[in-house]
């Protein structure tokens, strides 16, 4: 009660607790007895002070009191005092941070207020930039609420003349569109649009920014972008064509600055993935109208047009829309730009308009009869009140305004976002949502839809793009406006622009617009004749900018930068660059190609004079160029520049040889600007690849070595280091000890990159690099032929939620070279880690190890690491380096852990631990979480190849030293993992205390979870006091720096006050006194991305704490579980996400369901699959490169091709021994606590389960109220975990909401309204396939056709079926195939049925490799079963596959879908491919599409297919006679135009003539 009199007194101080008190009265009145800046400062921080205290929140009013106390902090963002605003701002924030779990919706609410009272420029702002951050925290289902109400604020905001606030709505669209957008249904995104369109012709270059990126975000977020695009570009375009009007500056550079926002989603548009719709499996055909190719092609011309404006501004923002068009083209304007006569007229003049408005009835984008479709299904419960509303306000213009929004808002149900608080809060009324400033919506910007000035000019152009669908619902209005497009000339029947038209050409195309264009520049002429004769347009556009901007015409003549400014300049050479990257051999040609005069004919490359330029960004553009033209020939040239040049090179013309080109790069790298040189670096990077595997590798080489000039670096003369050895030791280890962390990070990274491109020659076949290069990438193409198993290299893990560093692929072959090369830099970094004097190595050191540990996990790189059993790295080496040994350690002072740098497998740990426990350098923060993480992985890592089997860990669990982490068979790793169990629990604590604010100290006597019953009860406490007792001396273990005889008193201090109680710790209490600093300012800004320091540490100890738990039994974490779920309590506010995966791992670690109480050797091991094909190959010649290239691939494919044919003959369960190896891996693993053999005491297990439950409720309602979905995976695969150790669901979820929540949602995915669903798709599906075993009265709680039914929903929506659909399907068929019906009595009609309806819906999917594997096991699984089934449905999937496969209808282009298809064709039964007419048919049948590149793959891997088919299981001379009889041939002609018509029949007949034997050669 007290806090509650300290705020209400502060509210009063503050003058904002007054009954019916209106906050935004006239300032002038307020005046009077206003209270003091002290004594606003001191009220604030006492109002922030109560709402952040704990116990205020269980008060009834708190949400009142919660409303009060942010409209204060806002009316003080508007204080007078500088002090006052900045105490309110952190004030604010304050409270946000803390109220953000459990206040959260409230918190949104009253920011939306105040974005609703649209009042004072600084309140304003101050809720603005928080709403937009918090966005993306609204709920799914409060979602098209918030739009509904938000969108009338956004328009209004917008029309605010304020820079500042125009500045804050910038920064805030971008979040709120991607958050909100997808609600809007169509009506209401083009009333939007409508609002920020008067903006682009505001005099503000603030307002117009705002407005064009504004508009690009409305349309790229909408449910149709597309569509909405093209309505925008059709507007856009009317505002500044045609050209040879007058147009207002500004109206010029808001509609090209929107265009260039709008330009690179052109490109996007053409490239969208199109989903199934309906439950058929039909192709969706899109309603969206793409944007047609004469729109971009009026972009073109008019950015062309405008880049020879008077005005510089202009041509600026010409030049800017220019390069970005050129840098991202979309696929048709990139074909018309470099095809002869690709555009043969001007679009942009009157003449063509003129044209134009004839053809524009036929075709146009009816957005409104869409939108209101779509409005009508988003908002069923709230459409009665629309139509009446929408008619009956049609007569006006702010009206039809207000229509465009209120059809969603005016009938909202209650569940709303204004919560009715007070009286004023009630739901809004028409005349309140947008027409709160009377006058702000009426005039020209709206425009009127009765107006008859319809010509298109710069003053009405604006008129008629804001007057358009105006009214929503106009083509059900009343008769007297169905006559308005008869006064609209070029608008459609519901007043929409034209927008794709499609003109004829019916008289001669007018003259270019650019040569009407009078030129300031006194240069030689370019004739018109020779513009209009160019082989392409792109080559007339590079010589008019070059012309106009650059160039004068004159040899090595530069345009003066009196006549045109170095800014446009550098802007034209950007777009240069571009044209270049495009069309290369444009480079070749001269200027102006029939100048008369001696000296006229000035070569277009001399733009690469502007190198010896005095300004630095023509220089930097000038490398750029370079760059480009260097890498575009050396592609088309695959790779000899030579030859490309002497291809393209015009006669009589002469060119720069690439020696000068690259000495100009190298001049420019020597430059004294860093803006030349990086952008010569990036030149660089952007051909030095090429360079160095074309033919010109040589002058790469040279190249490389004039870079370590630039370096300066003395050593780099020094012969005997090689290239490699200088840049990792020169230059990327010292760039590890730059002062700039950004630069360190940079490097780590680099580093990362390095490793698998290093070469040794110890390490490389015959020591040879060609044969090494030769063999990497034959490995890389050829190798595996097939994955043998089933779900290719997407395999379940090995127990449910296996954590990092331990689930990775364990198919995944481990390069020796890089193997090598890895340990090499590790050991060189910890050799530098070892010597280092800086803090700033030290860090960067760190920083790339843990890098390094999570790129090469140290769990399938463990020798490299050094850890793990003790072996040599590579044989060749044991005369020199007898495997990784460690580094001497240089600060242990426990001669036990001496010891263990030589003997144990933990590698480089104990010099870790050392580091973060005992050093200066553990004491930064960010240094501190590399250590900690770089420990935990190399704990994992020691630990995996030192596990021990399940059984035997079971049994030693708790004996003596041998019980303590039983599942590690190196005992001496032991102490080191007890360390770093013992760090990172205080760790913890200390986190915890920083968040609850208190001091550490001895702890109270009182249990930690006070709720559960008296500790008498409580079977966990009293096995802790038996194994006290039992346990006799613990392994020593501790901190390092803590002598052996003390170690007994601390592991009995521990016991008795806890594992992670540090207090009497001095670098702990350090360690302690950053966290609460961190966490204080963590609290004072707004940063919800999680990337402060405090909570990147505390994500990092729960993580490494994840990871220790997975290899930790009953006996390990038994005694500290009540311990560390009271941490856990705390960090849930903070990092939910991660403390669900603790308690997941905590639950699994208990129970034995985690790695340690489930390791079997064999079922990791894939030696039975794999190890005979390695032998096999393993023997043979010496290995060079014909052994790499060609025998060792060739003996692979002849192995697969002998073990699928003996795999034929051999029984069923034998033939199939991957679907039994993956059947081991999805099975519901039971716990190590309820096998027969445990020795544990079953009631413990319920003592255990009401320990997690108060954490497991508080999951199940972050999930609801939570729009992140990493936790919401997590919750659910925590309750999949439940599930797995027999807890009763029907207890968590009682009254069925949260399942009732979770089906809610599929609605939400089905329309796309959940952004990233694909994440959580397979999560939800893997819960509910669990949960379909669990009863609920003796009723199944969802049963599996229900759940096949979500699938076909989730099929029928539309949405990518290699995202969605088929990651839904995937738990549903290893269930129903693999874990269902597995003994024959088992297999009733039900089961049948859902089965045949699975594969009827994977049959639908053919299409994708993805669904073919697990066609794959559906196979096997039926041959298991039923032989007859087997071959009826091996002719079913035939029947449908062979035909997808000639249409090319499947996407097989990579390794992955070939090796798909060869298992299914592997798992089909033989029959069905006898005879073999059918195949050979496909085979040589024409292929469909050959023309480009994904056709010819598909194509090829049909034809790679089916021979591999036809070898393995027909024989030669059925083969060779069906060819005979069935006269079948190659196929391969080109189409006509190719050949002539002479040699094309003479192949063909040729063809025809061919024996079998030489058809099948071909």
């Amino acid at each position: 009660m007290a806090t509650i009199e300290k705020l209400i007194k502060a509210f009063e101080g503050l003058r904002v607790f007054q009954p019916n008190a209106q906050i935004a009265e006239d300032p002038k009145k307020k005046d009077q007895n206003t209270p003091t800046k002290k004594d606003k400062i001191l009220h604030c921080n006492v109002v922030a002070d109560c709402m952040c205290a704990a116990n205020m929140r269980n008060i009834a009013d708190f949400p009142k009191f919660l409303g009060i106390a942010m409209e204060a902090f806002l009316m003080l963002c508007n204080d007078p005092e500088s002090d006052v605003r900045m105490v309110a701002d952190e004030c604010l924030n304050r409270t946000i941070k803390v109220l953000l779990e459990t206040n959260l919706g409230r918190l949104q609410v009253e920011l939306y207020k105040e974005l609703k009272k649209n009042g004072s420029s600084r309140s304003l702002r101050a809720a603005l930039w928080r709403f937009a951050d918090m966005c993306h925290l609204i709920r799914p289902q409060k979602c098209r609420p918030y739009i509904v109400n938000l969108l009338p604020c956004i328009a209004r905001i917008c029309r605010r003349e304020e820079e500042t606030v125009q500045e804050t709505l910038s920064t805030a669209m971008p979040k709120i569109c991607s958050a909100l957008m997808p609600f809007a249904n169509d009506t209401e995104v083009k009333a939007l649009l409508k609002s920020f369109l008067p903006n682009l012709h505001s005099t503000s270059a603030v307002c117009r920014r705002m407005s064009a990126s504004g508009l690009a975000l409305i349309c790229q977020h909408s449910r149709a972008p597309v569509s909405f695009f093209n309505y925008l570009v059709g507007v856009l375009l009317e505002m500044i064509l045609p050209v040879d009007d007058d147009h207002d500056v500004s109206v010029l550079l808001g509609v090209i600055l929107c265009l260039r926002h709008i330009i690179p989603h052109l490109a996007e548009a053409v490239n969208r993935d199109q989903g199934l719709k309906d439950s058929f499996g039909c192709r969706e055909s899109e309603s969206e109208q793409a944007i047609g190719d004469e729109q971009i092609i009026k972009i073109l011309q008019a950015l062309l047009h405008y880049s020879g404006h008077n005005d510089h501004n202009v041509v600026t923002a010409s030049l800017e829309s220019l390069q970005q068009l050129l840098r991202t083209p979309p696929p048709s304007l990139r074909s018309q730009l470099l095809t002869r006569g690709g555009i043969p007229r001007s679009l942009i003049f009157r003449q063509d308009s003129r044209n134009e408005e004839q053809a524009r009835a036929a075709s146009v984008v009816d957005l409104v009869n869409m939108s209101d479709d779509t409005g009508l299904i988003e908002e069923v419960e709230a459409g009665e009140k629309t139509a009446a509303r929408s008619v009956g306000s049609a007569g006006s213009d702010t009206s039809a305004y207000v229509s465009s929004f209120d059809s969603a808002s005016s009938g909202r149900s209650e569940d709303t976002v204004v919560e009715e608080a007070a009286g004023s809060e009630g739901p809004w009324k028409d005349d309140t949502i947008v027409m709160t400033d009377g006058t702000e919506y009426s005039g020209l910007e709206i425009g009127d839809l009765n107006d008859d000035k319809s010509e298109m000019s710069a003053t009405s152009g604006l008129s008629h793009s804001d007057s358009i669908d105006t009214l929503p619902s106009l083509h059900s209005a009343s008769p007297r406006q169905q006559s308005l497009p008869q006064q609209m000339p070029g608008h459609d029947m519901n007043g929409n622009p034209q927008i794709v038209p499609e003109p004829e050409d019916w008289s001669q195309p007018p003259p270019s617009p650019t040569l009407n264009i009078n030129e300031p520049v006194d240069q030689i002429p370019i004739e018109q004749d020779s513009l209009k004769e160019d082989e392409i347009p792109l080559l007339f556009h590079l010589r008019l900018l070059s012309k106009r901007f650059l160039l004068t015409g004159v040899t090595d003549g530069l345009v003066p930068d009196k006549q045109v400014r170095v800014s446009l300049k550098s802007l034209a050479l950007g777009c240069v660059g571009c044209t270049l990257a495009l069309c290369p051999r444009l480079f070749l040609f001269k200027l102006c190609p029939q100048a008369s005069g001696e000296g006229n004919d000035q070569n277009l490359q001399d733009i690469t004079l502007y190198a010896s330029h005095s300004d630095q960004q023509l220089k930097a553009q000038t490398a750029l160029i370079i760059g480009n033209f260097i890498k575009a020939a050396l592609v088309e040239g695959r790779g000899d520049f030579h030859s490309w040049i002497m291809e393209y090179l015009p006669k009589g013309q002469t060119v720069m040889s690439l020696e000068s080109l690259l000495k100009i790069m190298i001049d420019i790298l020597e430059d004294e600007s860093a803006v030349a040189v990086r952008a010569a670096l990036t030149g660089l990077q952007l051909c030095l690849g090429n360079l160095l595997e074309g033919c010109n590798g040589c002058q790469a080489l040279e190249l490389l070595f004039d870079l370590l000039h630039v370096k300066a670096n003395p050593y780099w003369l020094v012969k005997k280091l090689s290239l490699q050895e200088h840049c990792l030791r020169d230059i990327l280890l010292h760039l590890l000890g730059d002062e700039d962390g950004r630069v360190r990070t940079a490097a780590a990274l680099a580093i990362c990159r390095v490793v698998p491109k290093m070469h040794f020659a110890s390490d490389s076949p015959q020591q040879d690099p060609v044969v090494s290069v030769a063999a990497d990438q034959t490995q890389a193409l050829l190798s595996p032929i097939m994955q043998p198993l089933v779900g290719g290299k997407q395999l379940p893990p090995l127990v449910q939620g296996l954590m990092p560093p331990y689930l990775f692929d364990i198919l995944e072959e481990v390069r020796p070279a890089t193997e090598s090369a890895l340990s090499r830099v590790v050991q060189m970094l910890l050799q530098a880690l070892l010597v280092s004097q800086t803090r700033y190595m030290t860090s960067g050191c760190c920083l790339a190890l843990r890098h390094l540990s999570e790129q090469y996990l140290v769990t399938q790189y463990a020798s490299s690491w050094g850890c793990g059993p003790a072996t040599c790295i590579s044989p060749k080496e044991n005369k020199d380096k007898p495997g990784i040994r460690r580094p001497p350690s240089r600060s242990l002072s426990a001669s036990s852990m001496e010891e263990l740098t030589s003997t144990a497998g933990g590698g480089p740990l104990p010099i870790v631990l050392s580091l973060m426990l005992s050093s200066q350098a553990g004491l930064e923060l960010t240094t501190h979480q590399d250590l900690l993480q770089l420990a935990g992985n190399m704990v994992a890592g020691a630990a995996y190849k030192n596990l021990r089997p399940c059984e035997e860990t079971c049994k030693k669990s708790g004996l003596g030293d041998d019980g303590n982490w039983a599942a590690v068979s190196d005992r001496l790793l032991v102490p080191m993992i007890e360390q770093l169990f013992t760090h990172t629990a205080r760790l913890l604590c200390a986190c915890t205390h920083a968040i609850e604010e208190t001091v550490p100290g001895p702890p109270q006597t009182k249990p930690i979870l006070p709720s559960l019953p008296n500790a008498s009860t409580l079977s966990p406490v009293r096995r802790k006091m038996k194994a006290d007792k039992d346990s006799g001396s613990p392994a020593p273990g501790g901190s390092p720096d803590i002598k052996g005889d003390s170690k007994e008193a601390e592991k009995e201090k521990n016991k008795k006050e806890g594992l992670g109680v540090f207090y009497s710790i001095p670098q702990y209490m350090k360690l302690f006194d950053i966290f609460r600093g961190s966490y204080s300012n963590f609290k004072t800004s707004l940063d919800l991305t999680s990337s402060d320091k405090f909570c990147t540490t505390l994500k990092a100890v729960l993580t490494v704490l994840s990871q220790l738990l997975e290899i930790a039994t009953l006996y390990d974490i038994g005694k500290v579980t009540e311990e560390f779920l009271g941490y856990l309590k705390v960090t849930m506010s903070l990092e939910p996400t991660w403390t669900v995966l603790c308690v997941q791992q905590l639950l699994k670690a208990l129970f034995g369901t985690n790695l340690a109480s489930q390791w079997d050797p064999n079922s990791q091991s894939t030696t039975s699959l794999l190890g005979e094909l390695s032998s096999h190959v393993a023997v043979g010649s010496t290995p060079g490169i014909y052994y790499h290239c060609l025998n060792k691939p060739y003996s692979q494919l002849a192995h697969c091709l002998v073990g699928a044919a003996c795999r034929a003959t051999l029984p069923v369960d034998e033939a199939h021994g991957s679907l039994l190896w993956l059947k081991q891996r999805v099975d519901k693993k039971l716990p190590a606590i309820l096998k027969p053999s445990s020795q544990i005491d079953k009631s413990v297990i319920g003592s255990y389960i009401r320990l997690f439950e108060p954490l497991v409720i508080k999951a199940l309602k972050q999930y609801t109220v939570t729009s992140n979905l990493d936790l919401q995976c997590q919750v659910l695969a925590l309750l999949a975990q439940l599930i797995q150790l027999r807890v009763n669901y029907c207890l968590l979820d009682s009254d069925q909401i949260f399942i009732g929540f979770i089906l809610k949602q599929f609605e939400f995915i089905e329309e796309g309204q959940i952004r990233n669903s694909e994440v959580l798709v397979p999560y939800i599906f893997q819960f509910l396939v669990m949960l379909s075993y669990e009863k609920f009265h003796s009723k199944s709680i969802i049963d599996m056709p229900r759940i096949i039914h979500r699938c076909d929903g989730i099929m029928a929506s539309g949405l990518q079926p290699t995202t969605h659909a088929i990651p839904a399907l995937k738990p549903v068929v290893y269930d129903l195939f693999l874990l269902r019906g597995t003994v024959k009595s088992e297999v009733g009609k039900d089961l049948e049925t859902q089965r045949e309806v699975v594969v009827s819906m994977l049959l639908r999917l053919v299409q994708y490799h993805q669904a073919l594997d697990m066609f794959v096991l559906v196979l096997q699984q039926c041959h298991r079963e039923s032989e007859e089934r087997w071959k009826r449905l091996s002719r079913q999937v035939m029947d449908v596959v062979l035909p997808a496969m000639s249409k090319q209808q499947i996407n097989v282009d990579n390794q992955e879908g070939l090796d798909t298809l060869h298992r299914l064709f592997e798992s089909v039964s033989p029959s069905v491919f006898r005879p073999v007419d059918f195949l050979l048919k496909t085979l040589l049948g024409p292929p469909h599409n050959v023309n480009n590149a994904v056709g010819l793959q598909k194509w090829m891997c049909l034809v790679l297919t089916i021979v591999r088919v036809l070898i393995s299981q027909s024989k030669e001379e059925v083969i060779l006679a069906r060819l005979s009889e069935l006269q079948l041939h190659v196929c391969l002609i080109r189409g006509e135009g190719h050949l002539d018509l002479g040699t094309s029949s003479s192949v063909v007949e040729l063809l025809r003539n061919l024996a079998p034997e030489e058809t099948l050669a071909w």
